[in-house]
């Protein structure tokens, strides 16, 4: 069970102060374009890939099925105690922006932050179809995605917002700021110091993948010269035409052929072969006295 909070507080107030805020959930839902859902707390929106993976698959996590536990028994009185252990759900590392409508601001009324859903509502009203439709913005980095005529009219047009959700509200309005003071929009690569750490990075982490590969190749090489056998000279598979000095196999003992071959051809071919190696350690060891005498 989670624990406690210390204090109450009514859930329309919200603040970004680490020592108040409690971290509650705005809004959360499915986005169809971007096939995850997201979840929107008190300092911004997150993205969970676990929820999309479930979401993919009819949510094969979330039947009922039987979670692992964990019994402790108190060694005093004997009672168990069972933990239920679940893995937490794993948050998308970068989270995708939303393809936002261009050029809206002929139709553009006003727009507000919606305390019911965490998000900002523009509304626009068509002059043709004399309709009103809406634009919701979940997470104010969306907000990039507007073209330059959009930003300058989300800037000249205030966000309206009631004075409790002040914090939320703010967070919208600082995102347009931005765009129109840095001159941000859609379909504009504006200068940032955030791509060339993002490329430094990057290369770090290419540099440091290949060291750990070479230093992987060199414990396999290592690994083979100490513990594998050396391979034969000539490097023939045919047993008859390696270098191997031939011995008698016990387990071919009732074998009337295998003791034909051994007595014809195994034992002769294995005494002349033992003779040779004598030989080139008897001419080695001559080499080996004549040099030391030469010195």
């Amino acid at each position: 069970m989670p624990k406690e909070r210390k204090f109450k507080r009514s859930l329309q107030y919200f603040t970004d102060h680490a020592d108040k805020s409690l971290g509650d959930i705005l809004s959360w839902g499915y986005l169809e374009d971007l096939k995850v859902y997201a979840i929107r707390r008190e300092h911004g929106s997150k993205l969970w890939n676990y929820i999309k993976l479930q979401a993919k698959e009819n949510f094969p996590d979330w039947k009922p099925h039987k979670l692992k536990q964990v019994v402790k028994v108190d060694p005093i009185t004997g009672e168990k105690y069972i933990t239920l252990k679940i893995k937490p759900p794993k948050c998308l590392k970068n989270m995708p922006l939303r393809a936002m409508e261009q050029d809206f601001y002929e139709d553009f009324k006003g727009w507000l932050y919606n305390q019911s859903t965490g998000e900002s509502v523009i509304s626009l009203f068509d002059k043709k179809t004399r309709e009103t439709r809406h634009i919701n913005v979940l997470d104010p980095i969306w907000l990039v995605n507007c073209s330059k005529k959009d930003i300058d009219c989300l800037f000249f047009n205030k966000i309206v917002y009631n004075e409790p959700d002040k914090v939320q509200g703010q967070q919208y309005q600082k995102i347009v700021n931005v765009c129109f003071t840095k001159d941000i929009y859609s379909g504009r690569y504006w200068e940032t110091k955030f791509r060339d750490l993002e490329l430094e990075e990057f290369l770090k982490k290419e540099k440091r993948s290949e060291k750990f590969k070479k230093i992987a190749e060199r414990a396999a090489q290592l690994g083979r010269r100490k513990f594998e056998r050396p391979p034969n000279t000539d490097q023939t598979p045919i047993e008859s035409q390696e270098n191997k000095i031939p011995r008698w196999c016990k387990s071919k003992d009732g074998d009337p052929e295998y003791r034909k071959w051994w007595n014809e051809t195994g034992r002769p071919l294995r005494r002349k072969m033992l003779e040779e190696r004598k030989e080139k350690r008897r001419q080695k060891a001559r080499e080996y006295r004549r040099k030391r005498k030469a010195r």
